[in-house]
């Protein structure tokens, strides 16, 4: 790579990632509408809850769609805390209302504890957050009349096993709700993506001029070598098809978790390129005659390592949105995998590298 192009490129991306940082900057300062977090003491007294139920109050700016997420939990205790519980585990159903001056029933919703994560159609105006807890059949019948209609009531009513429900028991809830304009966490996602990716583009366009400069454009491969290579090719499109194989097997078999499809398949390109590479560098086909094998392990070790990065951070972020109920964890622990597996990919070939050139290194010594 020339030094020119190298500059240019760097030159470009550095504008993009600065117009990204802008951009996520403005995203999060302009993102939520309102939130909050707050605590409340609830204590149930021979069946009757205290307090009955608890309200916030929050306003809107602008008519429009609006992303709602209410998390509403013991404190101290995540959602993946309480997955296995049965309402008869603890003493009450939540009902939760969003109501405004207009209409009682602007959203609602009932369960043990509650995780929403909803987009509605929302007025400029102001609203309440309203939290019941409904510890018989009669007030959940009632409640559930009020807000769901006469049709439901009874029905819903029924689903639970009243009698079993605890009658004393004391907590301390934790309340952490937020009402933001629908799609700006997405937009603050892309502008995330776009300044982590240009930043690492910037750093690898760097490296990859030291690592290739004078070489890239003048590769130099003899025919054994070009033979080598075409055999490590097929290796790796023999190992995509028996990897795919195998995939379809288990699939059929009903054993592999759909959600983690994106990098169950993204792991039978790197299988293969990681197979391909490291038998062209053991054949001494993977270089050319004039390359600087060390400047290449300096380059794929740092590949390697920005993608475990960006690995260790999409998934450290999918467990908080785990924890908060939220439905993009399995959207960034897929990223987080993929990301994973280019680095094993990249740090394999890297090994390889080294390791080879290691050998022939005592080899010529001897």
């Amino acid at each position: 790579m020339k030094k020119t192009t190298a500059l240019i490129l760097i030159a470009v991306l550095t504008l993009v990632f600065a117009g990204g940082l802008y951009g996520l900057v403005k995203e999060v300062n302009n993102d939520a509408s309102y939130s909050y977090t707050f605590h409340r003491n609830l204590e149930i007294k021979g069946g009757m809850p205290d307090p009955e139920q608890t309200s916030v109050d929050f306003g809107i700016d602008e008519d429009g769609k609006y992303n709602i997420s209410l998390s509403w939990l013991p404190m101290g205790k995540k959602l993946s805390d309480l997955k296995d519980l049965q309402p008869s585990d603890y003493s009450f159903i939540t009902g939760c209302v969003i109501s405004s001056a207009e209409d009682p029933c602007v959203y609602a919703t009932t369960a043990g504890w509650i995780t929403v994560d909803t987009t509605i159609e929302m007025k400029a105006g102001t609203y309440t957050v309203t939290f019941y807890y409904l510890t018989s059949r009669e007030a959940y019948a009632e409640f559930a009349k009020e807000f769901f209609g006469d049709a439901s009531a009874e029905y819903m009513a029924d689903w639970f096993e009243w009698d079993s429900f605890k009658k004393d028991d004391k907590l301390v809830i934790s309340y952490n709700n937020s009402v933001r304009k629908a799609g700006s966490a997405g937009i603050a996602g892309v502008w995330l993506l776009i300044v982590m990716i240009t930043l690492a583009g910037i750093v690898l366009v760097a490296v990859f001029w030291f690592v290739t400069k004078g070489t890239f454009d003048k590769a130099k491969y003899d025919e054994r070598q070009l033979i080598e290579k075409g055999k490590g090719s097929t290796y790796a499109l023999y190992t995509i098809i028996a990897y795919m194989l195998a995939l379809f097997l288990l699939d059929a078999a009903e054993l592999l978790n759909r959600n983690m499809m994106t990098p169950m398949y993204m792991g039978a390109v790197m299988l293969g390129v990681t197979v391909g590479a490291v038998y062209s560098i053991w054949k001494e086909c993977y270089f050319a005659l004039n390359q600087n094998k060390p400047r290449y392990i300096l380059l794929m070790s740092l590949v390697g390592l920005f993608n475990a990065g960006f690995g260790i951070f999409d998934i450290v972020i999918a467990k908080k949105m785990a924890s908060a109920g939220s439905p993009i964890y399995y959207r960034l622990l897929r990223f987080g995998i993929c990301g994973f597996e280019l680095a094993a990919a990249f740090m394999v070939i890297a090994i390889a590298i080294f390791l080879k050139h290691r050998a022939d290194q005592r080899e010529e010594e001897e």
